[in-house]
């Protein structure tokens, strides 16, 4: 409260701007329309894949410590954070449809290449920050994408529809500790997120509206 209401104070509405709400759109027009549908997949699995590593990341150790658990959550948060201005940045200065395709696609690669990256701390916490980078992504791209396609003024209603998709990822962290603890591991759960992202970046790819973005 101490900081965001002073931040509040500041805050302007951006030149040509009225500051009235426009007319809200109709729920069903939107979560009907096939770019909705599409985003909405898209998000789900990005999501799902940081929310699988970072839940778990303790046991993700090969020493599954709970010191170096904590470090590596630590990592990943901060990689989360600057994963969002990054990922803004390239969506601003290239195509948005292959900003968002390199962001499934690196997120599939790690998840398909973690048995590499786990065997020893070094690769632990570069797995641990380039997930949290790409998870800051999923944060920033697809709200980009609704500004895109349903203009700046519906963002807050669209996007938060959109943000939904954080209910239907979440079980993903808790199935791929159940795995685990079944005595699974984490390489088959991983592996079979990896694969959705994939499917999920073949529909986004061959979705019509998306390929003059």
């Amino acid at each position: 409260v101490a900081l965001s209401v002073p931040a509040g104070w500041l805050m302007v509405f951006p030149p040509g701007s009225t500051g009235t709400a426009e007319e809200p759109l109709a729920v069903k027009s939107v979560v009907r329309r096939r770019e909705f549908l599409v985003l909405y997949l898209c998000m789900v699995m990005g999501l799902a894949a940081g929310f699988a590593v970072n839940a778990n990341m303790r046991d993700l150790s090969a020493q599954g410590g709970l010191q170096s658990g904590l470090i590596a959550v630590g990592v990943f948060a901060v990689a989360n954070a600057a994963g969002r201005p990054l990922w803004g940045s390239l969506f601003d200065r290239m195509q948005p449809r292959t900003v968002v395709l390199m962001n499934l696609a690196g997120q599939a690669v790690l998840l398909l290449t973690a048995g590499l990256w786990l065997r020893g701390d070094g690769g632990y916490l570069a797995f641990a920050a380039l997930v949290g980078l790409h998870y800051g992504g999923v944060l920033v791209l697809y709200a980009a994408m609704v500004v895109r396609i349903w203009g700046a003024p519906q963002v807050g209603q669209v996007y938060g529809l959109l943000f939904s998709a954080n209910m239907i990822a979440a079980p993903a962290a808790t199935l791929s500790g159940a795995w685990f603890d079944a005595g699974g591991g984490f390489l088959a759960p991983l592996a079979v997120i990896a694969i959705c992202i994939l499917c999920a970046a073949v529909v986004f790819g061959r979705t019509p509206s998306f390929r003059g973005m």
